[in-house]
């Protein structure tokens, strides 16, 4: 009986970690999802970044006085 007792308190703790765990997972991608609906610039700086000064949005910009 003590052992049913146990391996019950024991099933339940892991079903308590997993439910956490699967919650923190799920609400770090809605966040994720969030931000990069909500952050319009988000996608350009990483086309901007992946593509160099090759991308067309980067020499659009004056970083300073051409030397």
């Amino acid at each position: 009986m003590a052992y049913h007792v146990s391996q019950s308190t024991i099933n339940r703790q892991r079903m308590k970690t997993v439910s956490l765990w699967s919650l923190q997972r799920t609400a770090s991608a809605v966040m994720h999802a969030l931000k990069t609906v909500t952050d319009p610039m988000s996608q350009n700086m990483k086309e901007v970044y992946a593509n160099g000064a090759q991308n067309e949005y980067y020499n659009l910009v004056s970083l300073g006085p051409e030397v």
